[in-house]
């Protein structure tokens, strides 16, 4: 008999002598006959914090012949994202995709898949949407690539849209090339790149983190602000440093908090993503560690980039991240895949031995392998961003059960029969 315990804090901790435990409760929902996982639904941790994000089995989820560079707006119950690249072979320009989801979930089916929003008209390349919703419509700013003469050069262009579906310019031209000023010269040069736009829109204008070069050599990152209401002029105001040689806020995508602080995802060497935050925008605090590794053992591929938060401003929720994957070393061949946040979940087998290697299922759902091992007596449930223990429970697990995470009521407002019940170890 599959059995759990049904946690409580404080009289748990009393009464079934459980380790400490937040309003988690486990409960066993039966056997997939997976032999090679047991699956733990209900795992969707959405608070913002430094914690590893779980790759989806399923990765890719957008597939095409080189599809990277993702923005995702949440408006309502809808998830919009929109994304750059070659969406068939041969294709002879990136173009801007849009793309809508309910749940951010594989298994739900996407609307809208691959429709193209901006082509690149007089351009080689349109590509890196990055994409702000405001009360009088909807701003994209996005890299346009041409030859000017022999050099080939990046510059940012902008669209504007009432809905988000239909954008004017709908192709590349340079009539919305926007227009950058250095008063300070802090790019130290004439500015001749610029590329990979994060915006948002603040109480006071616009800022745009993006990376630039000067005079065809080397490539930093900065910020700049508007100069007048529409993000079309612009002023740069600091320059990240370099880490490791790498520029230092690279490709980022960077969001705007209820609370005025901001929330980042950035890329650093085209194998790892970095969480980051701010109070004012200028000065970011990147995650200690990666959030996110090429070298994940669920991932199978070379290199990432181009990342995007899959970050609800509406409630202050991060749902995970998504970027382009790709087992190209010349950095080619891209689709979109995503990593989900989400608890943490240990299994104890019963010789003594724990096992954590986990992969996201869909946006609530996760499965730790099992890894050969038929037999399994314990599972903790940890905060992914802190490592705190919030749940262990005696578990009687084998290869294929199924197990739902759910948070039970705050002790106070139980009822003594509802406390009584919750504290006593029950078997199903």
């Amino acid at each position: 008999m599959k059995f759990v315990k049904s946690l409580s804090l404080g009289l748990t901790i009393l009464l079934c002598q459980q380790l400490a435990i937040a309003e988690l409760q486990l409960d066993y929902q039966g056997n997939n006959s997976k032999t090679d996982r047991i699956t733990i639904q209900g795992v969707s941790f959405t608070e913002v914090g430094f914690g590893y994000q779980k790759t989806l089995e399923q990765n890719p989820i957008i597939n095409g012949h080189n599809l990277y560079a993702t923005e995702a707006i949440c408006e309502g119950d809808t998830w919009t994202i929109f994304y750059g690249g070659w969406l068939r072979s041969g294709q002879p320009s990136d173009n801007i995709y849009r793309a809508t989801t309910k749940t951010l979930d594989v298994t739900d089916g996407w609307s809208s898949l691959n429709r193209t929003v901006v082509s690149e008209g007089s351009y080689l390349h349109i590509n890196d949407p990055s994409v702000s919703k405001s009360d009088d419509g909807w701003y994209s700013l996005y890299t346009a690539a041409k030859f000017v003469g022999s050099e080939f050069r990046d510059w940012i262009n902008y669209s504007t849209s009432p809905d988000g579906v239909s954008w004017t310019p709908n192709y590349g031209t340079a009539n919305n090339e926007v227009s950058m000023a250095d008063p300070s010269n802090l790019a130290g040069g004439t500015i001749t790149d610029i590329a990979r736009p994060s915006i948002v829109k603040t109480d006071t204008g616009w800022r745009m983190w993006f990376d630039a070069s000067t005079n065809n050599g080397a490539v930093h990152s900065y910020l700049a602000e508007s100069v007048g209401a529409d993000p079309t002029n612009w002023q740069i105001i600091h320059r990240y440093d370099d880490i490791n040689g790498f520029p230092g806020f690279y490709e980022p995508d960077v969001a705007l908090r209820p609370d005025g602080t901001y929330l980042a995802v950035v890329q650093h060497s085209f194998g790892m993503l970095y969480l980051a935050t701010s109070t004012d925008g200028i000065e970011f605090t990147l995650s200690g560690s990666p959030i996110f590794n090429a070298s994940d053992p669920n991932l199978d591929v070379l290199h990432i980039s181009n990342p995007g938060l899959l970050y609800d401003e509406q409630t202050d929720k991060l749902y995970g991240v998504a970027f382009g994957m790709t087992e190209s070393p010349q950095l080619v061949g891209h689709d979109i895949g995503f990593a989900y946040n989400q608890y943490t979940v240990e299994l104890r087998a019963t010789n003594g031995v724990w096992y954590a290697q986990e992969a996201a299922l869909g946006l609530d759902e996760m499965m730790v392998q099992t890894l050969g091992v038929s037999s399994f007596d314990m599972m903790r449930v940890r905060n992914p961003h802190t490592g705190e223990i919030l749940l262990e429970t005696a578990i009687d697990a084998a290869p294929g059960d199924v197990f739902q995470l759910t948070t039970v009521p705050e002790p106070a407002t139980l009822s003594l029969m509802g406390i009584a019940m919750l504290a006593v170890c029950r078997r199903k």
